[in-house]
C-alpha cells in the first residue's frame, strides 16, 4: 500500500481494504471505512460482523492481517493503544476496564497522572478536574469514592470520563457506550457527544439500538459477515434501510439446518416491564431467528417509533419486536405479530390478564403467552410459593367449569341476571 492517500477535506482517517484474520477465521474482509471530521460515525452490523474488530485495529488493541489507515493523508498503524493515543484515539470499551479498588479520579486519570515537580503525584489537580469532568457529565460523584460502590451505569460514566480527559483528543471510539445507562443518562451522554463533535472531535459510535442511530448519528456504515455492505448520510436513510442492509435478502444462515423461507415466518412482539432486559432479549432473539430485530423502549425517541412500528408492520424481514412496557400507550398499532409474549419478573396472580390488555390496546388481537422468573432466595420467590399454593388449593375446591364473568356475558345474559322477576318469556325493554 502507498504511503500516502489522498483523502477528502472532511475525512480524519480512512481504513483501506483492511482485513483480519484470526486461526480458521477471517473476521474484517478488505473493509474501507471514513470516520468524517466532527461528525457521529455510526458502525453498525449483526453479532459477529465485524464491527469491534475494526475498532480494536484503529484504537491500536489489534493489528490488521492486511490493509493500511491513513490520517491526514499519511499512513500511520498502531502497535499498541500509546501509539494510538499519541495520534489522538480513545476508545470506550462495551466491558468495563476499570479497577473496582480505586477510587474515581485514580480511575480517570490512570496511565495520565499529573505530576508535581516531575515527581510526586498531583492529586489535588486530579481532584478538581475529575469534580470538572464529573460535573460536565451531570454525574457529581465524588472524586473518593470507591469505584466498586458505584452502580453500573455510573461505572459507565467513569469509563467515558476517563477518555474525555485525554489530551487532543481527535478520535473517540464508543462501544455500545449506552447498554447500562438509563434513558437520562443516554441523554447526557448524546448532549456530551454533540458538545464534543462541535469542537471538530470525530466520534465512531456502535450501538444495537436502531433508534439511537437515527437520533444522534450522521453517517452510517453497515458491515456484514466481515465485509463492508453500505454507507450513506443518517439524513437520508430510514431504520427499514439500515436493517435490509444489515440481513441482507435472501442471506443464507448455516447455522440453522432447515431451510427457513422468511417471507412466511411469523413475528414475534415481546413485552417486557424493564428497559434492561431489552437488549439481552434481543441478543438472544437474534440468535434463534438468525436476523436482528428491533427495540422499543421509552427512552426511544417518538419520531423514531413511528418509523420502527411501521417497519416492523410491513417489513417481512424483521422477525421480532421489543417493547419495554413504559413505552406502550403512545398510540402505537403493532399488528404484524403471530405471537405476543410477556416476559417479566412477576408474583401478581392477575399478570395474564393485564398482558393480554396491554396487548390489546396497542391493536393485537391475540393471547399473551407469560414466562415469568424468579429470581431465588429472594422475598418475590416467597410469594411466588405462596400464591402458587393457593392457585393449587383452589383448583382442588373449585368446579373445573367455572361461571361466566360478567365481561363475558352478551346482553340477553346480563339482562336476565339483573331482572327483578328471574328469567321470564317475556320481552324486556331497553331504553
Amino acid at each position: 500500500m502507498a504511503d500516502r492517500f489522498e483523502m477528502p477535506a472532511d475525512v480524519c482517517l480512512h481504513a483501506e481494504k483492511v482485513s483480519k484474520i484470526y486461526p480458521g477465521t477471517k473476521a474484517l474482509d478488505e473493509v474501507s471505512f471514513d470516520v468524517y471530521k466532527g461528525k457521529v460515525n455510526v458502525l453498525i452490523g449483526e453479532n459477529g460482523a465485524g464491527k469491534s474488530t475494526l475498532m480494536k485495529i484503529i484504537a491500536g488493541i489489534e493489528q490488521e492481517s492486511a490493509g493500511t489507515l491513513y490520517m491526514g493523508g499519511e499512513k500511520v498503524s498502531f502497535k499498541n493503544v500509546t501509539e494510538a493515543r499519541v495520534h489522538g484515539i480513545g476508545i470506550i470499551h462495551q466491558e468495563l476496564s476499570l479497577f473496582p479498588n480505586l477510587n474515581v479520579y485514580q480511575n480517570i486519570f490512570m496511565s495520565r497522572e499529573q505530576t508535581r515537580y516531575r515527581f510526586g503525584l498531583d492529586n489535588k489537580k486530579h481532584i478538581e478536574l475529575t469534580k470538572k469532568i464529573m460535573d460536565k457529565l451531570e454525574h457529581p460523584i465524588s472524586p473518593q469514592m470507591i469505584v466498586g460502590d458505584l452502580r453500573v451505569g455510573q461505572q459507565q460514566m467513569i469509563e467515558i470520563a476517563r477518555n474525555l480527559v485525554q489530551d487532543d483528543l481527535k478520535i473517540l471510539i464508543m462501544d455500545e457506550p449506552t447498554s447500562s445507562l438509563s434513558a437520562q443518562e443516554v441523554q447526557v451522554l448524546f448532549k456530551i457527544m454533540r458538545e464534543l463533535t462541535a469542537e471538530g472531535i470525530s466520534i465512531v459510535y456502535i450501538s444495537h439500538r436502531l433508534e439511537e442511530i437515527m437520533q444522534i448519528g450522521d453517517y452510517v456504515t453497515i458491515l456484514r459477515d466481515g465485509k463492508f455492505v453500505a454507507a450513506s448520510a443518517v439524513k437520508e436513510i430510514d431504520i427499514s434501510w439500515i436493517v435490509k442492509q444489515m440481513v441482507g435478502k435472501g442471506k443464507v444462515y448455516p447455522q440453522r439446518q432447515e431451510r427457513v423461507d422468511w417471507e412466511k415466518r411469523e413475528k414475534v412482539l415481546v413485552f417486557t416491564q424493564f428497559r434492561e432486559m431489552t437488549e439481552p432479549l434481543s441478543e438472544f432473539l437474534s440468535e434463534i431467528f438468525g436476523k436482528t430485530g428491533l427495540v422499543l423502549h421509552g427512552g426511544t425517541n417518538i419520531k423514531q417509533r413511528s418509523e420502527m412500528v411501521t417497519a416492523f408492520n410491513k417489513d417481512e424481514h424483521i422477525p421480532y419486536m421489543i417493547l419495554s412496557l413504559k413505552a406502550g400507550g403512545v398510540g402505537l398499532n403493532l399488528t404484524a405479530a403471530n405471537h405476543v409474549i410477556h416476559f417479566d419478573r412477576w408474583w401478581n396472580p392477575a399478570v395474564e390478564d393485564q398482558a393480554t390488555d396491554r396487548a390489546f390496546r396497542i391493536g393485537q388481537k391475540k393471547n399473551v403467552m407469560v414466562y415469568k422468573f424468579v429470581t431465588k432466595g429472594t422475598l418475590e420467590e416467597k410469594i411466588d410459593t405462596v400464591i402458587n399454593s393457593k392457585k393449587a388449593l383452589a383448583s382442588e375446591l373449585l368446579p373445573k367449569e367455572r361461571e361466566k364473568w360478567i365481561t363475558e356475558m352478551d346482553n340477553e345474559e346480563i339482562m336476565n341476571l339483573f331482572s327483578l322477576g328471574g328469567e321470564s318469556d317475556e320481552p324486556i325493554s331497553t331504553l
